[in-house]
C-alpha cells in the first residue's frame, strides 16, 4: 500500500524538471547540483506523504496546498529571477500536470467502458507517470533552449503575470472537472466529452506557451534590430568621416606642389614674416583625420568613434584604453553589443549630472581573460529589483544590462554591476 501511494506522488519529478529546465541560466547553483538536491527533497516529501496517506488514510488532495506552497518557496529561493517569472513557470508546469492527470483518468475510464479492463492503481498511476515523463522529454529541448532564452531576456512583469493567470485558470478548470471525471461514468459518450475537454485544455495550454514565446521573441528581435541599427550607424559615420578625410587629403596633395613653389619664392625673397604666415595658414588648412584607430578590430573602432562623437556632443570626458587580442572567442556583433550597451547607459547617466566622465578599459590579462571595465559618473539614483538594475528612463525597457550579462555568460564569462554615490561600475570577464 505504501509503494502504491508513493507511486502516485512521483509525478512531481517531471513537473520539477519542467520548472528547472528554462531556468538553467538563472539558478544560484549549477543545474546538476540543483537537480540532485531537488530530487532528494522530492523523494523525501513523496515518502512522507505516502506514509501519512497509508497510516491515516488521508486523501491525495489534502496535500496539494501545503505541497504547492512549500515547493514554490524552495523553487523561488533557488533562482535569481523575479517572483513573477518563477511563479509563471511554476503555475505553467502545475497546469500541465493537472491536464495530464485528467487525461489519464478519462483514458482509464474509456478503456474500462470499451474493453472491460478495470484500470486501478498502481496501473493508473504508472500510466499517468509514463505520460508525464513522455511529455517532459518532448518539451525538454524546447525548454532548455527557447525557454531559457525567454527567461534570460524578458523582464516585463505584465507578460509573466498574464502567463501565470492563464495557467492558473487552466489549473482551476481542471480541478473543477476532476470530481466529474473521478465519479463512475457509465456512458462512453460522456467519457469522450470529458476526454475531448481535457485535450482542449491541453491544447489551450500549448497555444498559450507558443503565443507567449513568439510575443517575447518578437520584442527581443526588435531590441536586437535597434542594436544592429546603432552599430550600422556607427560604421556609416566612420565611413563618411574617412571618405571626407581622403577627399580633403587628396586635394591637399594636389595643391602641395604649388605650395612648395610659393614657399621657395618667399624664402628666396628673404621675406621671413610672409613665409611664417604662409606656413601657419597652410598647417591650419591640413586635413584632420576624425577617425581614430583604437585597436585592430574595425567593428570596435567604428563603435568607439561613434561614441567618442556622442560624448563630445554631450561634453563628456571619454577616456579609452583599448588593447584587444587578435583572436577573440567573442563575435564582433556580441562584443559591440556589450560595449554599445555599456557606453549607451553611461552616456545617458552622464547627461543627468554636471561632472561628466566615462572611463572604458578593454584588455586581456595573461592571455586567459578578456576584461571590460567601465566607470562613469551619474546622479546616484538607481532602480533595482532582486539585485538587478532596471532602466531609469521613463520608457526604458531595462534590457541593456541584462543583455550584457546573458551575452557574457553565453561565453562562459561573468558580468557585474555596482554603484556608489557618484559612480557606476561595470565589470565583464570572458575567458579566452
Amino acid at each position: 500500500m505504501f509503494l502504491t501511494d508513493m507511486l502516485s506522488f512521483l509525478v512531481l519529478f517531471p513537473s520539477a524538471l519542467l520548472c528547472l529546465f528554462p531556468m538553467k541560466n538563472q539558478l544560484k547553483r549549477s543545474l546538476r547540483r540543483t537537480l540532485w538536491r531537488v530530487s532528494a527533497l522530492l523523494l523525501l516529501c513523496c515518502a512522507l506523504m505516502a506514509f501519512l496517506q497509508t497510516r491515516f488514510g488521508l486523501p491525495d488532495n489534502i496535500f496539494l496546498v501545503p505541497l504547492f506552497l512549500l515547493s514554490f518557496a524552495v523553487y523561488h529561493l533557488s533562482l535569481k529571477v523575479s517572483v513573477w517569472k518563477s511563479l509563471a513557470v511554476f503555475c505553467s508546469s502545475v497546469a500541465l500536470m493537472a491536464c495530464i492527470e485528467n487525461l489519464t483518468l478519462c483514458a482509464c475510464t474509456l478503456i474500462h467502458l470499451r474493453l472491460g479492463v478495470n484500470m486501478k492503481p498502481p496501473h493508473m498511476d504508472l500510466l499517468q507517470l509514463g505520460l508525464s515523463v513522455s511529455i517532459t522529454l518532448l518539451l525538454a529541448r524546447l525548454y532548455l533552449t527557447h525557454g531559457s532564452l525567454v527567461i534570460d531576456h524578458s523582464d516585463h512583469p505584465h507578460s509573466w503575470c498574464t502567463l501565470m493567470l492563464f495557467s492558473a485558470a487552466i489549473f482551476a478548470i481542471d480541478m473543477l472537472l476532476l470530481p466529474m471525471i473521478e465519479k463512475p461514468i457509465e456512458d462512453a459518450g460522456d467519457c469522450l466529452l470529458m476526454l475531448f475537454t481535457s485535450l482542449l485544455l491541453l491544447a489551450l495550454w500549448w497555444l498559450m506557451q507558443q503565443l507567449f514565446y513568439y510575443s517575447v521573441s518578437g520584442h527581443l528581435a526588435r531590441i536586437r534590430a535597434e542594436e544592429r541599427n546603432r552599430f550600422l550607424e556607427a560604421q556609416e559615420r566612420q565611413f563618411v568621416s574617412q571618405q571626407h578625410y581622403m577627399k580633403t587629403a587628396e586635394k591637399t596633395r594636389h595643391d602641395f606642389r604649388h605650395s612648395i613653389r610659393t614657399l621657395a619664392e618667399l624664402y628666396d625673397s628673404g621675406d621671413l614674416d610672409a613665409l611664417g604666415d604662409y606656413l601657419h595658414t597652410y598647417m591650419q588648412a591640413m586635413p584632420v583625420n576624425e577617425v581614430v584607430n583604437y585597436c585592430g578590430n574595425p567593428a570596435v573602432n567604428a563603435l568607439l568613434n561613434f561614441y567618442t562623437h556622442v560624448a563630445s556632443q554631450n561634453q563628456i570626458a571619454l577616456t579609452l584604453r583599448i588593447s584587444l587580442p587578435e583572436q577573440l572567442p567573442v563575435s564582433d556583433v556580441d562584443l559591440c553589443n556589450m560595449l554599445g550597451n555599456i557606453l549607451e547607459n553611461a552616456v545617458l547617466a552622464c547627461q543627468k549630472t554636471s561632472n561628466r566622465f566615462i572611463q572604458l578599459t578593454v584588455q586581456e590579462e595573461n592571455h586567459s581573460q578578456l576584461y571590460i571595465v567601465a566607470v562613469n559618473s551619474f546622479d546616484g539614483k538607481v532602480r533595482q529589483k532582486d539585485s538587478r538594475y532596471l532602466s531609469t528612463n521613463r520608457n526604458g525597457n531595462g534590457l541593456g544590462l541584462s543583455s550584457v550579462t546573458s551575452t557574457a555568460e553565453s561565453y562562459g564569462g561573468t558580468a557585474q554591476f555596482e554603484h556608489d554615490e557618484k559612480c557606476f561600475y561595470s565589470s565583464i570577464a570572458i575567458p579566452l
